[in-house]
């Protein structure tokens, strides 16, 4: 027979096992189960060691109900949210804590100088950081605002902020005039591009040789023609180059007569350029300052015998044909000496018309790498193909160039070769963010990086790390014309400008040369118009390769037609050299991108 004690033991096993079985049949699950077990030895050593209770109430079955609150544990949060975090803190005063990515996000808190943060996400162009204060805020800030230690790259991205293409589209599509011409036509009904808004930034391409049109290209990579008047100029007019001839062609007895109104007489001139007939674009754009132009050039415009006809122009919409007698005058009109052949700069080339969005940002983001130990006397080269090779600034190691009219690049060449990097100046610096192929997004994967890279440093990071450059000259997109969508393009171009803001390198945009192979011709123009707004979003600068290109021969490109003609004299800066070879075009751009950040942004 059992003694009193030990069947008490039992009937108490049978009750806490009991207990157990309705618990796990109630739900509770495996995290009780883990719980009971770790109770179990307990009750062994009860029934085989311990000493009688003294009253029933010492081991009573309702103490298994702190059973529940084991099962409760933390283990169960922590599997639930394994969340990848870096410290970081605000840097600036109030800053705004939003509900979402992006200034449209609702605001949560304001957050004061050198509050602590737990980092745990990021948007995907690195602009917006997803955080947790130690109060248990939880939101997103603004990433310039932040101090982090650690990579934000190695954060994931949890939000998505919307895209640049809405501002662009806005501005495209606005009102008021002047409008974007396909020709420079006032009256004839040309094609009407787009809208400008006031204030747009432009670049020039050109002007027509009346000095009244001027060819431009927009801020989305559209080309096309706006009155001169119509255009705030930072350059004087004769240093933009000459693509369109307004030479009064159909039409040569009106011709002839306009020359002397030009000089005499400006309200019958500008009655004559009103006259019916006159249906081309050239012939539209005001040949009373054509003719003055050509007087000029012929030594003409006195010419007093003239001003007798202008009588006898009146009559001519009723004789298209012309008659001879103003034909016998023609030769003293057509062949002037001076006159300059179509698409022939007016004035040496000047790069500085190409350079743009040189703003008080860019000097924001200069001291920002000063005080994480960027060198102000070292640039990265970020690209691809077009970049690599040693005719691109490479060749200034050796010095094998001639600046030819532009010896003011002297002073910036000397900066910038003063600081070995790895195998050179950083002219010849092999970049380990430029390879043969790759497509923007290389630039970012990690698996793309080179042998002296971290683990799982991406090659971005990790040419600024062994580098630590003030500038990067970036020339991304020709491998994304075939296929890459635009989207797509566009994130990956604003992740790498958000990365080498946050380090401190200023990131100098270029738009990417033409794609002259079928099927692909127009997407240069829809990559370059998401650089164009990125650089104005960013407000870091911008050098239009693209719109450099367009006047010369086969827009610069080699043979391949995709890259860039170098010729035998890549940094030789002759005239005739910089209107035949793109390349060399695209090393005075890069010399004259890296003066103007020297001598306006890093004083």
């Amino acid at each position: 027979m059992l003694k009193p004690r030990v069947q008490w033991l039992r009937a108490l096993i049978a009750v806490v096992a009991l207990s157990l079985l309705l618990a796990f049949s109630a739900g509770l699950g495996m995290a009780i189960m883990a719980g009971a077990l770790r109770l179990w030895p307990g009750l062994l050593q009860n029934a085989q060691w311990a000493q009688p209770p003294a009253a029933p109430s010492a081991t009573p079955a309702p103490t298994n109900t702190a059973l529940p609150s084991p099962t409760a544990t933390v283990t169960a949060t922590f599997t639930a949210t394994p969340i990848f975090q870096l410290p970081g803190r605000v840097t600036g005063d109030q800053l705004r804590l939003r509900r979402t990515p992006g200034s449209a996000g609702e605001r949560i808190a304001r957050l004061p100088a050198n509050t602590t943060l737990a980092l745990e996400g990021r948007s995907a162009d690195f602009t917006w950081y997803e955080v947790t204060t130690a109060d248990g805020l939880h939101g997103w800030v603004g990433a310039e605002y932040i101090e982090l230690v650690g990579q934000s790259a190695d954060l994931p991205v949890t939000g998505q902020i919307k895209s640049v293409g809405d501002e662009a589209s806005v501005a495209r599509n606005a009102s008021p005039a002047p409008a974007l011409l396909s020709a420079p036509d006032s009256r004839d009904k040309p094609v009407v591009e787009f809208l400008l808004l006031p204030e747009t930034p432009l670049g020039l391409a050109g002007r027509s040789s009346d000095g009244q049109w001027l060819q431009v290209v927009s801020p989305y990579g559209d080309i096309g023609w706006v009155p001169t008047d119509k255009v705030n100029l930072l350059v004087p007019l004769d240093a933009v180059a000459i693509t369109f001839e307004t030479v009064a062609a159909p039409a040569p007895e009106v011709a002839a007569a306009n020359l002397p109104t030009a000089a005499s007489d400006a309200t019958n001139s500008a009655a004559v350029a009103t006259q019916p007939g006159t249906a081309t674009a050239a012939a539209s754009a005001t040949p009373a300052r054509t003719a003055l132009a050509q007087a000029g050039a012929t030594a003409t415009a006195a010419r007093t015998p003239l001003a007798t006809s202008m009588p006898s122009a009146t009559p001519v919409p009723a004789k298209p044909t012309g008659s001879p007698a103003p034909i016998s005058t023609q030769p003293a009109f057509t062949q002037p000496p001076t006159q300059p052949a179509p698409k022939t700069p007016a004035a040496p080339f000047d790069p500085r018309l190409y350079i743009s969005n040189i703003t008080p940002r860019a000097r924001e983001i200069f001291l920002l790498g000063q005080a994480r130990g960027n060198r102000a006397d070292r640039f990265s080269k970020v690209g691809d193909s077009i970049t690599i090779p040693p005719q691109f600034l490479a060749l200034i190691d050796k010095g094998e160039y001639n600046l030819r009219r532009y010896t003011v690049l002297q002073d910036t060449i000397d900066f910038f070769s003063a600081t070995p990097v790895r195998n050179g100046s950083s002219f010849a610096n092999q970049s380990l963010a430029a390879k043969f192929g790759w497509p923007t997004r290389q630039v970012l994967n990690p698996w793309a990086a080179g042998e002296i890279c971290g683990a799982g440093e991406i090659p971005l990071e990790c040419e600024y790390r062994l580098t630590q450059p003030a500038v990067a000259l970036i020339m991304l997109g020709t491998n994304d014309v075939p296929s890459t969508p635009a989207a797509v393009y566009a994130a990956s171009l604003r992740e790498i400008v958000e990365f080498s803001i946050l380090r401190g390198v200023i990131p100098a945009l270029s738009t990417i040369p033409s794609f002259n192979r079928a099927g692909s011709e127009q997407r240069p123009r829809e990559l370059n118009a998401i650089v164009v707004a990125l650089a104005l979003d960013y407000q870091i600068p911008l050098w239009d390769f693209w719109a450099a290109t367009q006047h010369l021969p086969n827009q610069g490109l080699s043979g391949d037609g995709v890259h860039p003609a170098w010729g035998s004299a890549p940094l030789d800066f002759s005239e005739d050299n910089l209107r035949q070879h793109g390349g060399v075009m695209r090393n005075l751009l890069a010399l004259q991108m890296l003066d103007s950040l020297r001598t306006q942004v890093m004083k």
